[in-house]
């Protein structure tokens, strides 16, 4: 019985460290950039927080570009700017190869295992029409989109499955009180029936 109350506990602080999170992610308290490091280190959540990164990295690109800026110069400004140890490494190494005379395309190819596919490929198009203050600003505006998207679903998806769970766990633990006091009842009345 004791297992089932630690697990009936455990399920029952899930929302509560939930909401504890989404209230750091408002404030960029502790919660947020403990999981911001979990994040980082899966392979499965670890493009969609790269593409976190870009999205205001691509937006600075954007606005220094559209100013006039040199391109590596823009491309090192959002990298000390940005906060994520990779998107900086990245962003310095494309900088130091653009201004080596490389071009935008071949050095996003050259860091493809980090870089996403949809950057690389509309940047190299953005570059090739001489139009890359618009490309980086399209994807920013492309990976808030799509973080935005992710956010939704999880509170559409997220908030009902636990409200199932707490639900459900209610549920077990009245019907656990109900046949404990059934049980109670009927060790009462064979007591009584067969007397003392």
């Amino acid at each position: 019985m004791q297992g089932f109350w630690t697990c009936a506990f455990a399920l029952l602080s899930l929302p509560v460290l939930w909401l504890a999170w989404q209230y750091s992610a408002l404030r960029n308290g502790f919660l947020r950039d403990c999981f911001l490091r979990v994040e980082s280190v899966f392979p499965m959540s670890r493009m969609r927080h790269i593409k976190r990164y870009m999205a205001d990295a691509c937006t600075m690109i954007s606005m220094l570009t559209g100013a006039g800026i040199a391109l590596h110069v823009a491309l090192r400004s959002a990298a000390e700017a940005s906060p994520s140890v990779v998107c900086q490494r990245v962003l310095y190494r494309i900088a130091d190869r653009i201004e080596e005379g490389e071009s935008l395309r071949d050095s996003l190819e050259i860091e493809r295992r980090v870089v996403p596919r949809s950057m690389r490929s509309l940047l190299g198009l953005a570059e090739a029409s001489g139009h890359v203050p618009e490309g980086f600003r399209q994807i920013a505006d492309l990976y808030q989109i799509q973080a935005r998207r992710g956010a939704h679903l999880l509170l559409e998806i997220g908030a009902p499955l636990v409200l199932c769970a707490m639900g459900g766990l209610v549920f077990i633990w009245y019907s656990a009180v109900f046949f404990s006091v059934i049980d109670l009842s009927v060790m009462v009345t064979d007591v009584a029936v067969s007397g003392p």
